[in-house]
């Protein structure tokens, strides 16, 4: 068990009290309580930390007599717990002088909780979407709509205002794919008509991405140009993520003054490389069955995050 802050996006970690109440050494039943780290993404969770024993076995013990510390990964189909030896806390700051085992274990168990944190973060920009959708006045339909948003990949969070036609859309470092979500939306019996998209990510030239974006990229290319999109000239990509969950959103020319300023500073730090965060929209084509496409039209450079 234990106790953490109330979420409904596990996608951090969280500092946490765990509390064992089934934990066995030896065939007794052990009662401990001490501080963790926990990260939970989706089924799979991943914690690590130190546990003060306070019952062992009939006994109780004295506060600080002992404690284990443990990385552990649970899923849905198992789970795996690696223990590490318990020590006394009076032990550990004379180890900390002269015994080289105690401070590598000790480190062990620093660094991977270190690792936790970091790496939840490494890339983990928030990517925010509105949906403007009409007809959406249904509960039942709605949530039946919200259910299939949620199944698909790098959703994290739905919110429908259905008296607003809104639907916030929430996830970390990756963009959804836009076929399913209006797939989703035409599947409801909605018209999807407009998509608000807040992000950060990196703008390159087409030329510069890596091979596999490249195509991806090329592909969209030439379905723009089918279209007739007003692309942006010089032609240049907004990357979401990175690896796997990398995205690639040709950019538009801005139709409006304000746009068209914003489209001229985000081309004095295009060279820079550095992560920039952006407000944009995204165009959704007029006749249902038409592909939406991954095109991105700014609004407003928002304020820079750190790369």
């Amino acid at each position: 068990m234990g106790v953490r802050p109330v979420r409904t996006n596990y996608d951090e970690p969280d500092l946490v009290v765990l509390l064992e109440l089934n934990g066995r050494s030896g065939g007794a039943r052990r009662l401990g309580v001490g501080p963790g780290v926990l990260l939970s993404y989706r089924n799979v969770m991943a914690k690590g930390g130190v546990n003060w024993v306070l019952r062992e076995g009939s006994q109780w013990l004295a506060l600080g007599e002992r404690f284990d510390s443990f990385v552990a990964v649970e899923g849905t189909r198992g789970a795996v717990c690696v223990p590490l030896p318990g020590v006394n806390p009076v032990v550990v700051r004379s180890s900390l002088k002269g015994g080289k085992r105690m401070r590598r274990r000790l480190a062990w168990v620093v660094g991977v909780m270190v690792v936790a944190i970091a790496g939840s973060g490494a890339w983990a920009a928030p990517v925010e979407l509105t949906l403007h959708i009409d007809g959406l006045a249904c509960p039942f339909c709605a949530y039946g709509m919200e259910k299939n948003l949620k199944a698909i990949r790098a959703v994290q969070s739905v919110e429908i205002e259905i008296d607003e036609g809104l639907v916030e859309i929430q996830s970390e470092g990756a963009l959804p794919p836009l076929e399913k979500l209006q797939a989703a939306v035409g599947d409801a019996g909605f018209t999807l008509r407009a998509i608000e998209l807040q992000a950060a990510g990196r703008v390159r030239a087409l030329a510069e991405l890596e091979p596999t974006l490249r195509k991806r990229a090329e592909l969209v290319l030439r379905s723009a140009q089918e279209q007739k999109a007003d692309l942006l000239e010089p032609l240049l990509v907004f990357v979401v993520g990175e690896g796997k969950n990398a995205a690639p959103l040709l950019l538009l020319a801005g139709r409006t003054t304000e746009e068209r300023e914003t489209v001229s500073r985000l081309l004095g730090r295009v060279s820079e490389g550095s992560v920039l965060s952006l407000k944009g929209s995204i165009p959704v084509p007029k006749e249902k069955r038409a592909r939406l496409l991954p095109l991105l039209r700014i609004q407003a450079l928002l304020e820079e995050p750190a790369s």
